[in-house]
């Protein structure tokens, strides 16, 4: 049975060099949800080290719930970066690794882990597990007919859940095996 992993992260701007305020993933295959992964990494070292913050960014940010707003900016259970790439380093478990936005989600926390890794020679995971999620829902879904109510937005771990089980809707409708 195949493993996937459903990646969601916030941020501060909408290039792979981005600051990174959350990741979410979220473990699974076609019978259930597993392990969950949410780390806040620090974001001063993340700033030192010259990741992009940008002001239309910023702005989105700025109209967002109150509680968005927290969970995002908070310095409240921050983890140091090595706790975030040894995080990151579970994706390699998985047989296909999905994301909304992968140019976004997939390529910022590729991105991050090889300018953080101590070891950065060893990939994170194979590029041929990647998969666009935001593709796969226009094709199968384009009238959002699957899509989980959800109560809570741009929370990493909550929007990588929701889309997790978007995704299940999907390969059980018509019976994918992707």
């Amino acid at each position: 049975m195949k493993t996937y992993a459903m990646i969601d992260i916030e941020t501060t701007d909408i290039t792979a060099r981005t600051c990174i305020l959350s990741i979410g993933i979220v473990f699974f295959n076609i019978a259930a949800l597993g392990k969950v992964i949410y780390v806040r990494p620090a974001l001063q070292p993340q700033l030192d080290a010259g990741r992009r913050v940008s002001s239309d960014t910023l702005n989105f940010w700025m109209n967002q719930s109150t509680d968005a707003k927290k969970d995002a900016f908070s310095e409240d259970a921050r983890v140091s970066i090595n706790y975030t790439i040894g995080q990151l380093r579970e994706l390699d478990r998985a047989d296909i690794i999905l994301a909304n936005d992968p140019d976004l989600d997939i390529a910022g926390i590729v991105d991050f882990y090889t300018q953080f890794a101590e070891d950065n020679t060893i990939p994170l995971f194979d590029y041929k597990k990647k998969r666009c999620f935001r593709t796969i829902k226009r094709l199968y879904d384009p009238t959002r007919d699957l899509e989980p109510e959800r109560t809570t937005h741009h929370n990493a771990l909550d929007d990588a859940i929701v889309q997790a089980h978007y995704f299940l809707n999907i390969l059980e409708k018509y019976k994918l095996n992707i």
